[in-house]
């Protein structure tokens, strides 16, 4: 029996993924921080941890997020706000 288009696993993996998106925005958004620089934040934080100091391309690497969004958001951290849930 096929499924129906709202039972599909990408359907339901898509709408999980925007409440998880609203979610965090919505926790986020005391701290006045997007995802993104959360996540940034928290790679640096964890890097420094570990005794490294790193630049854009390694914090960019370990955060998994892509070399020119790093580098847009920490020269300029107020353009993100845009991109919030």
């Amino acid at each position: 029996m096929p499924l129906s288009p709202s039972d599909s696993p990408g359907f339901l993996l898509w709408h999980a993924t925007l409440r998880w998106q609203r979610d965090i925005a919505t926790a986020l958004a005391p701290l006045d921080l997007t995802h993104v620089q959360f996540v940034l934040l928290a790679r640096a934080w964890w890097l420094n941890t570990q005794g490294e100091h790193p630049n854009q391309l390694a914090l960019a690497r370990q955060a998994g997020i892509d070399v020119k969004m790093t580098s847009q958001v920490l020269r300029h951290p107020g353009t993100q706000r845009t991109h919030r849930a």
